[in-house]
């Protein structure tokens, strides 16, 4: 990409931008299957650049999980979420829960992440997801594509968790951007700590059969 991008942006990581594609929804098998093999295939060169940028070692062990968590936690910035983004969401909310809860959600919202942090935070995933399949080889990347109403229809997962806590146990599919996008919400609402990556592995890792 080039350096005007950057200056105009103020962008100071080197990003990776995603090849034009559909909405994962609307992805046709072989659109999905293209886009996999892509975002697998970014996955060493980002795990590389996000030790060298943050100067931490990512070796796969339980304590760089804290330690990069540590890290973003640190140097994530956020902003005023745009007004017509606000509209959007209280258009989302405000008849399917009561006033003092929509108020609630529209302040919870009010601060978005900057641009920078957001494609941060996906490196930081793509080494969470890495960092499954690396501790354990029952594991391994995948795509759903046989449920368009699924939440991750069409989205690079790690597959072969089971949860025994059902009868008959169920598989489970871990997809790791919105995961660590959920627990960086914490940052938002002023309650992130260090451990709460390695607390959200702690919490899947009983659905892996050792």
């Amino acid at each position: 990409m080039h350096n005007w991008y950057y200056r105009w942006k103020k962008l100071n990581y080197d990003i990776l931008i995603p090849p034009m594609h559909p909405p994962f929804a609307e992805m046709t098998g072989e659109e999905a299957q293209q886009y996999f093999e892509w975002f697998v295939a970014q996955i060493p060169n980002r795990i590389h650049y996000l030790a060298q940028y943050s100067k931490i070692k990512l070796d796969y062990s339980d304590p760089s999980l804290i330690a990069i968590w540590k890290w973003f936690i640190k140097h994530a910035k956020t902003e005023t979420t745009p007004t017509k983004r606000m509209c959007e969401i209280r258009r989302q909310v405000q008849f399917q829960y009561p006033s003092d809860m929509v108020n609630a959600v529209m302040r919870m919202e009010s601060r978005q992440f900057t641009l920078e942090t957001e494609y941060i935070l996906r490196d930081v995933a793509m080494y969470f997801g890495e960092y499954w399949v690396q501790k354990h080889p029952q594991l391994h990347w995948g795509i759903i594509n046989t449920d368009p109403e699924l939440t991750n229809f069409n989205m690079p997962c790690i597959h072969g968790f089971v949860d025994c806590s059902f009868d008959p146990p169920y598989m489970a599919d871990f997809e790791p951007i919105h995961m660590v996008q959920v627990c960086a919400s914490k940052l938002l609402e002023g309650r992130a700590k260090p451990d709460d990556l390695y607390n959200l592995y702690i919490t899947w890792k009983r659905m892996v059969n050792e």
